[in-house]
């Protein structure tokens, strides 16, 4: 939840991924998961 929410506080991909332990890309799937399954309901 962290690494969709904290983007759109305005905390860049890498550095939510350098805190979580995750990559960006990884960052990036996970908000983008989250976009689709908010279309979606």
């Amino acid at each position: 939840m962290a690494a969709v929410t904290l983007p759109e506080l305005g905390f860049t991909g890498r550095h939510v991924a350098e805190v979580l332990g995750i990559t960006e890309e990884y960052v990036s799937m996970l908000r983008g998961r989250a976009r689709r399954q908010e279309l979606a309901a």
